[in-house]
C-alpha cells in the first residue's frame, strides 16, 4: 500500500502544482492571444496588401467582425446592407481534370513524301548470326525526324529500318539511330536551337514557338520547348556526373590540372550554373540548372 503524506506536505505539493498550472494556461492564453491578431489581420486593420485578402474581404464599413453592429448603429444603416465578402461563383462540374472523351488531340505526324530517306539494313540473324544480306526484309518501320531546312520550309529525315525473317524463324530488326525513338519527332538541331533561344537570349516558351511557326512553318509549341529545356538539363545533370567521382575529384589528366588548377573542370564543354546573386562565389558553385545564365569553365 502507497504510504500517505502528512497533510501540510500534502497541501504543499498541491499548491506548488497549482501555481504551475496557472503560469502554464497564462502561458497559453497569451499564444492564443497572439495567434488570434495574427489571423485577424487583413489590408484595413495592418500593412498587408489588399491582395493578401483573397476571398476573405472585409466589408469597407468595418474593420474587425466585433464592432460591425457598432459602427452600422453610429452610421444609421443596416449591416444587412454592407456589402457581403466576394466569394467565388464557380462551381464543381463533377467532370475529372485533363482532355475530355471526343476531345481531338493535335501531335507531329508523319508526312507522305520525306525529304531524305535513309535506310537502314539486316545484315546478320541476332540468334543463329547466319547473314541475311541476300534475304528480302518482310517490311519496313518508318521514324521520321523533323529539322529546320531553308527559310519557309523544314526538312524531313525518314529512318526505315529493315525487318527480316531468319531461316532459324527469328525475327530480326535493325536498329535506329541513337535518340530516333518515335514515329515522328523534332531532331537534336530544332532541340539545340529551341533551347539557344529560351535560354541564352532570354526568349519566352510561347515566343520561341512562334519563331520556329513563322521562319520554318513547324509547329512546335510552348509545352514541346519545355520538354526540350528540361531534358538538356538532365543531360548536363548525366554529363557532370561523368567527370565527378563520388568524392568530389575531377578526373582531368594532369596536364590540364596544372593549366586550370586542381579544382578546375575543363571538359571541352561550358558547364553551366545558376545562382541567385552575382558575386565571384556564385559564378564558381556548381549547381546545374536548366535555366542557367552564368557559364564558368
Amino acid at each position: 500500500m502507497i504510504p500517505e503524506l502528512p497533510a501540510t506536505m500534502s497541501a504543499e505539493i498541491l499548491l506548488k502544482e497549482n501555481a504551475e498550472l496557472r503560469m502554464r494556461v497564462a502561458c497559453l492564453e497569451e499564444r492564443c492571444r497572439e495567434l488570434e491578431e495574427k489571423v485577424g489581420k487583413n489590408s484595413q486593420n495592418s500593412s498587408k496588401p489588399p491582395s493578401s485578402d483573397g476571398y476573405q474581404k472585409p466589408c469597407k464599413n468595418s474593420n474587425s467582425p466585433d464592432h460591425s453592429d457598432d459602427l452600422s448603429a453610429d452610421k444609421g444603416t443596416d449591416p444587412s446592407d454592407e456589402k457581403p465578402n466576394p466569394k467565388s461563383l464557380r462551381q464543381s462540374s463533377g467532370n475529372k481534370a485533363g482532355g475530355k472523351k471526343g476531345h481531338q488531340g493535335t501531335c507531329l505526324k508523319q508526312v507522305d513524301i520525306p525529304d531524305y530517306i535513309e535506310y537502314l539494313p539486316v545484315k546478320e540473324c541476332n540468334k543463329c548470326q547466319a547473314s541475311l544480306l541476300d534475304s528480302e526484309p518482310v517490311k519496313y518501320i518508318e521514324r521520321q525526324v523533323f529539322e529546320p531546312g531553308r527559310p519557309g520550309e523544314f526538312e524531313v529525315t525518314a529512318h526505315r529500318a529493315e525487318v527480316k525473317i531468319c531461316t532459324c524463324g527469328c525475327r530480326n530488326q535493325a536498329e535506329f539511330p541513337e535518340g530516333v525513338t518515335a514515329a515522328a519527332q523534332y531532331g537534336s538541331a530544332t532541340q539545340a536551337m529551341a533551347v539557344y533561344l529560351n535560354q541564352y537570349h532570354f526568349l519566352p516558351f510561347k515566343r520561341v514557338s512562334e519563331y520556329f511557326n513563322t521562319l520554318y512553318k513547324m509547329s512546335v509549341s510552348a509545352g514541346t520547348v519545355a520538354n526540350f529545356v528540361a531534358r538538356t538539363y538532365e543531360n548536363l545533370v548525366l554529363l557532370k556526373r561523368l567527370f565527378v567521382t563520388p568524392c568530389g575529384n575531377r578526373l582531368l589528366p594532369e596536364p590540364m590540372k596544372r593549366v586550370c588548377g586542381p579544382r578546375a573542370l575543363c571538359t571541352g564543354y561550358t558547364l553551366c550554373g545558376m545562382n541567385n546573386g552575382r558575386s565571384t562565389t556564385c559564378l564558381k558553385s556548381e549547381v546545374v540548372r536548366p535555366w542557367t545564365r552564368w557559364a564558368y569553365c
